[in-house]
């Protein structure tokens, strides 16, 4: 297994947590999105490391807080 494939793997499975997370609270990540005013691609791409400019950064952490229930 190469370096990439192990952080694509972990990339992977941290969408799949957050999303998780989400429907643990009974929400969505895409209910999250259209609530915040996010589009669902960006936040797709971000939490999947194809996007990581410094936007993607903020918008992964708060993505991830929320999905764990901390409030804004």
């Amino acid at each position: 297994m190469s370096a990439s494939n192990t952080v694509n793997e972990g990339l992977t499975a941290r969408y799949l947590k957050v999303r998780l997370g989400f429907l643990s609270q009974g929400y969505s990540l895409h209910a999250w999105c259209k609530a915040n005013g996010i589009p669902m691609p960006n936040a797709r791409e971000a939490l999947l490391g194809r996007w990581r400019g410094p936007k993607a950064l903020v918008l992964v952490d708060r993505i991830v807080l929320a999905s764990e229930g901390v409030p804004k």
